[in-house]
């Protein structure tokens, strides 16, 4: 099985000691903030950080506002990260730094409940940037779609571009912080459209479903890729593109063991089908992975 530290939490005791109040209220008159990042990399205890983030504001399906900017991680981005998002340092250089921007993310999310794609690895950065500052977390209520996809639905992935063709909806300028946000959007509305024949019809409802809000998790935990957890879980294989140090790129089919962080990366442990022997791979080295039967 796969190891990692740390575990993303939910709560509920909170949700129950506010009913009667916001809770009650209709998801149609709720305000949702769709939160999107891209980062260097994939894990901030190490050293990743957030270089752009995108914040879609909504209620009752219609978009009110949003906000956008690349961010300066003062440290290099990553060859996978690059290869999703394509931001280059170049287009960092100037950018502010989080510090800069961290008025305008709490004064944009106040009053609002976020809804996230993968929200606990947008929470971990979040909360590792916020905790570096000393500034306490907000206590926002956390709706993640990618949950509720895998609690209610069977897609035949639950990434963000499978959801959306499943649902018809438009992926132009995906892997960008705010394109993902108009995505998660609308695979957000159309789950509550389904859900409401459910009888979900306010917060509390939701959260419930849900199981829970989920909280910004203790700074230090380790946050796997949506991909390598789903494998575990579904006993799956992952098809990965990996470039190696010396920079030859190589297609694997692998079966995840176990997850190590040592020094400033993290591994993977996995039985490679192509060498067909254990190998490892450093995960800020994987240009792509997918889940595969």
């Amino acid at each position: 099985m796969v190891v990692w530290k740390g575990k993303i939490t939910m709560q509920f005791n909170k949700i129950k000691t506010q009913v009667g109040t916001y809770c009650n209220t209709p998801l149609l008159k709720i305000t949702f903030i769709f939160l999107d990042l891209e980062t260097t990399g994939l894990h901030p205890q190490y050293g990743d950080r957030i270089c752009e983030i995108g914040l879609l504001k909504a209620k009752n399906g219609k978009i009110i506002d949003s906000y956008e900017t690349l961010i300066n991680p003062c440290r290099p981005i990553s060859p996978g990260a690059f290869n999703v998002n394509k931001i280059t340092a170049n287009m960092v250089k100037n950018a502010p730094l989080f510090s800069q921007i961290v008025n305008d993310f709490f004064d944009f999310i106040k009053g609002s409940v976020i809804v996230a794609h993968n929200a606990p690895f947008d929470l971990e950065f979040i909360g590792s940037h916020l905790h570096n500052l000393g500034i306490p977390f907000p206590n926002n209520f956390v709706i993640d779609t990618l949950t509720l996809a895998r609690a209610h639905y069977n897609f035949p992935g639950n990434s963000l571009g499978k959801i959306a063709s499943y649902f018809g909806i438009d992926t132009y300028n995906q892997h960008r912080a705010l394109g993902d946000t108009k995505i998660t959007k609308e695979i957000f509305y159309a789950f509550l459209k389904n859900f409401k024949d459910r009888g979900v019809n306010t917060l509390y409802d939701l959260l419930e479903l849900q199981g829970g809000s989920f909280v910004f998790p203790t700074y230090g935990e380790i946050i796997l890729p949506p991909e390598v957890e789903e494998s575990v879980k579904s006993k799956k294989k992952l098809k990965l593109r990996y470039v190696s140090a010396e920079g030859e790129e190589t297609v694997r089919t692998i079966e995840p063991i176990e997850i190590i962080p040592y020094q400033d990366y993290t591994y993977l442990i996995a039985n490679c089908l192509l060498r067909g022997e254990r190998r490892t791979f450093r995960l800020d080295r994987i240009l792509e992975m997918e889940v595969i039967e």
